[in-house]
C-alpha cells in the first residue's frame, strides 16, 4: 500500500522510523476507530518523526486525547495519531474521518483519509 511513498521518500522522510510489531498490529486491528490504512502504514513504514520540509511526529499507536490535553472535553472516540511538535495534533474521529486539534484541544474536521493526510504533508502542504 505504501511502496511508492517508501521508494520516493524512504531514505529521507522515513529513515529513522520503527515498524510496529506483530503483537502491536494485532491489537491495532482489533481496536475500534482505527483505519486500515493507518495500520498498514505502521506495518509497512512505521512510526517516528517525519521531516520533509514539514515536521510531524507519528505516534507508535493511537493515543487517547488526554495524553496531550489533560482537560479533554472533545468528542468521544477520537484517537490521536501524531502532532506537529507545536501543539497541533491529528486524530481519527472514530467515524472514519480526521480531525486537527489546536493547542487548546479545539478540533476542526480535516478532509480525506489518513493516506491523503500523509501525502499532503510529504508534498509540504500544511493547510
Amino acid at each position: 500500500m505504501y511502496e511508492s511513498l517508501l521508494e520516493r521518500y524512504g531514505d529521507t522522510a522515513f529513515a529513522d522510523f520503527t515498524k510496529a510489531s506483530e503483537e502491536e498490529l494485532r491489537e491495532l486491528r482489533s481496536q475500534p476507530g482505527v483505519p486500515a490504512d493507518y495500520v498498514a502504514f505502521l506495518e509497512e513504514v512505521g512510526w517516528g518523526e517525519l521531516g520533509v520540509g514539514w515536521s510531524f511526529m507519528f505516534y507508535s499507536g493511537p493515543e487517547d486525547p488526554g495524553f496531550v490535553y489533560p482537560d479533554w472535553q472533545g468528542p468521544s472516540g477520537s484517537l490521536l495519531f501524531g502532532d506537529d511538535m507545536q501543539g497541533y495534533c491529528m486524530a481519527f474521529d472514530g467515524k472514519g474521518g480526521l480531525i486537527e486539534f489546536d493547542p487548546r484541544g479545539r478540533g476542526e474536521p480535516e478532509e480525506g483519509t489518513f493516506r491523503d493526510f500523509l501525502e499532503k504533508r510529504l508534498k509540504g502542504g500544511d493547510d
